[in-house]
């Protein structure tokens, strides 16, 4: 014969193989037996596309991963991909949320709901004007700016849009964005 049993497996389970085990103890009609067996657990793929506002390609610039499944949280960091896509592998799975940023530059990270199971997909859309990286573009990041107007040079967090200069466009784009928030 043959004997189910409904049950959902606990999202805490290592990743690789698990070893299951099914007994029966028996009863006035039929013998005890038990059945073994194992199950394979594999992580959660999460992908997708990052867009950073004023960029037109951001391959090659580092983003970190912040995922928070209840009591549980993982950080991850990867390298965009052709046009801003990334992929990462999680060992959480359930709902989640993730919070995507970026290791440099001025853009403010986004937070996302999502399904953790099988592979899941997350575009992101980082907006430009966080200079001071506190989660808002606020009156600290336009005086930022402001302050820098009229330099130039490489690697300035001031530059939003990564022309060279620090000028109206960069001081524009703090102000269309002045009040967001991660």
């Amino acid at each position: 014969g043959s004997a189910s049993l409904s049950y959902t497996l606990p999202l805490n389970l290592p990743i690789g193989t698990v070893p299951l085990r099914a007994d029966f103890a028996g009863d006035t009609e039929y013998a005890p037996t038990l059945a073994t067996s194992s199950l394979t657990v594999q992580p959660v793929r999460l992908q997708g596309q990052v867009a950073l506002e004023g960029r037109a390609n951001p391959a090659g610039i580092s983003v970190r991963l912040v995922i928070q499944q209840g009591a549980n949280t993982e950080t991850l960091t990867t390298t965009l991909g052709t046009s801003g896509s990334y992929q990462v592998d999680t060992a959480l799975a359930g709902n989640a949320s993730v919070r995507m940023e970026t290791l440099s530059g001025a853009w403010l990270c986004q937070t996302q709901s999502v399904l953790l199971s099988g592979v899941a997909t997350l575009n992101f859309s980082l907006k430009a004007g966080d200079v001071n990286r506190d989660g808002t573009i606020d009156d600290a990041d336009l005086l930022s700016v402001l302050f820098a107007f009229g330099a130039s040079g490489s690697n300035l967090a001031e530059d939003l849009n990564g022309d060279g200069t620090v000028d109206d466009a960069d001081l524009l784009t703090v102000l269309f964005n002045f009040g967001s928030g991660c």
